[in-house]
């Protein structure tokens, strides 16, 4: 079962006993729209620091999204105001991520952020299939959300403005992008990318030599010490080739939403040009 960000539902699974009595336990699990973001916890200064409180790096520009992440990492922020109250914006992020509790403890720590705003509750996350990072803060009339990659606040607009529409409280969004986002997410996607195609490529090899050698029982004799590898290495091979079924698609999927986003943030439609997306992976 592999669980897609952006697409909540409710699962629900039957548990049988094998033995006495055979009493059946429903077992229920929300998925929320955030559902791939772990709560994290870090003791790193750099990552509790806004960037308005370090020292900016000599030509860096001058915005309050960089830094959050500690050094050599970059962030777009998005944040949103209106009419809502700290429990609201509190609820907001409950409902669309895990580890969070339901209500606003009264005894929750605030953080100046820009030097006049206390926010009272901050969360940070981290992509369990990416690794990229997430962070949110809010307080009353104001929530603010930070990430290295375009997808979770596009996911974070959305769930909010529709919230936000059904309860006829008006919000406002603004985003604050980075330039160099897309050439990090790129270089933490490569990998994954990469090792699920060699993956591919080794159980079509092993495919071929296990006909092979059906046809040809000593063929190992001839074999170079790689192929003579891949059919020792068979059943691991196979394994993971089936644990990872239908993965390549998935990444492909996760990197046309980013290349979606990150666009869409920047007010340009480029879904006309998903066919340069798809040219690309061709030239992997």
């Amino acid at each position: 079962m592999r669980c897609q960000e952006g697409a909540p539902g409710t699962i629900r699974a039957c548990v049988l006993p094998l033995r006495p009595p055979k009493t059946v336990t429903e077992v229920v699990r929300e998925v929320k729209p955030l559902c791939l973001h772990r709560r994290v916890l870090t003791g790193d200064e750099d990552t509790h620091m806004s960037s308005s409180h370090r020292q900016k790096d000599k030509g860096e520009p001058e915005t309050e999204s960089r830094g959050v992440f500690g050094a050599g990492r970059v962030a777009d922020l998005l944040t949103v105001t209106g009419d809502f109250s700290a429990e609201d914006a509190h609820q907001w992020v409950a409902e669309m991520l895990d580890d969070v509790p339901n209500k606003l403890a009264e005894t929750s720590s605030s953080f100046d952020d820009d030097g006049d705003s206390s926010y009272v509750f901050s969360y940070d996350f981290e992509n369990v299939l990416l690794g990229t990072r997430l962070r949110v803060a809010g307080r009353a009339g104001a929530a603010r959300f930070w990430s290295d990659g375009a997808t979770p606040l596009a996911l974070v607009k959305e769930f909010i403005g529709r919230v936000a529409a059904k309860t006829n409280v008006r919000v406002r969004f603004a985003f604050d992008g980075d330039e160099r986002i897309p050439v990090f997410f790129a270089r933490r996607i490569d990998p994954l990318i990469q090792n699920t195609i060699a993956l591919a490529k080794q159980e079509t090899l092993l495919e071929g030599l296990l006909e092979l050698k059906m046809q040809e029982p000593e063929l190992e004799g001839f074999l170079s010490p790689e192929f003579k590898a891949v059919l020792a290495e068979e059943k691991t091979v196979v394994a993971s080739a089936r644990a990872r079924r239908g993965r390549l698609a998935y990444l492909v999927g996760v990197v046309k939403d980013f290349f979606v986003d990150w666009h869409k943030f920047r007010g340009e439609n480029v879904k006309s040009a998903m066919h340069e997306v798809d040219r690309a992976f061709q030239e992997y």
